[in-house]
């Protein structure tokens, strides 16, 4: 029996220090569980409120409405369509100034419809009041000056290249002839964007003051 004692009791001993090693470490992982859960909840709270807001302002603000000056041909600036500029950009059309993806351009037909640009607008090149930029070879950039510097600046753009025509037999018509119609121009690039190109470039008639 005293044998058996002297062995019991440091047992005994070590199994209450396990115990209170293993009561303290759980009570320390239970700690750290719920501070994470609480500090998840409180993200999530901070998110809903920031959503719940969003969604009031958002249903609260009435839609911006822009207002446009319904164009007239008795206005001042108001440039008619005539049968030069409807050849221009049915001749620009024809240009095929392909951009079939990053960094491989047609850049000879980009060159080239330049050159439709400088020959169908030669008051925009020569008028003291623009000024010209060529930036990398290929992009045009045009500063007109205004008469009246107070003014705010504003900024017209557009761009030259068109995407590749594919399909072709699901085209009404050649998609670089440029045809024209009683009622429409069609081609590759009618809309995006050579149409904003030689719209803007119009503006000599502007300059012109005619």
């Amino acid at each position: 029996m005293l044998s058996f004692t002297k062995v019991s009791v440091p047992f005994t001993a070590f199994r209450c220090l396990s115990l209170i090693r293993n009561s303290f470490v759980g009570t320390m992982a239970a700690s750290v569980v719920k501070k994470f859960l609480g500090t998840i909840f409180l993200l999530f709270a901070c998110v809903l409120v920031i959503l719940s807001l969003l969604v009031i302002k958002t249903l609260l603000s009435s839609p911006h409405k822009q207002e446009f000056a319904k164009c007239d041909p008795s206005d001042k600036d108001f440039i008619k369509l005539d049968e030069k500029r409807i050849q221009t950009l049915s001749q620009a059309i024809s240009i095929k100034t392909v951009s079939y993806q990053q960094g491989i351009l047609s850049f000879g037909a980009l060159k080239e419809i330049h050159q439709l640009i400088f020959k169908a607008y030669p008051i925009l090149h020569t008028s003291p009041l623009v000024h010209l930029e060529t930036v990398n070879n290929y992009s045009l950039l045009y500063y007109v000056k205004g008469s009246d510097e107070a003014l705010k600046p504003y900024m017209l753009a557009a761009h030259l290249d068109v995407v590749p025509a594919e399909n072709l037999e699901d085209w009404d018509v050649p998609p670089f002839a440029g045809v024209i119609d009683d009622k429409y121009i069609w081609g590759r690039g009618a809309i995006d964007d050579k149409h904003s190109v030689f719209v803007s470039t119009s503006l000599q008639r502007i300059i012109n003051g005619n």
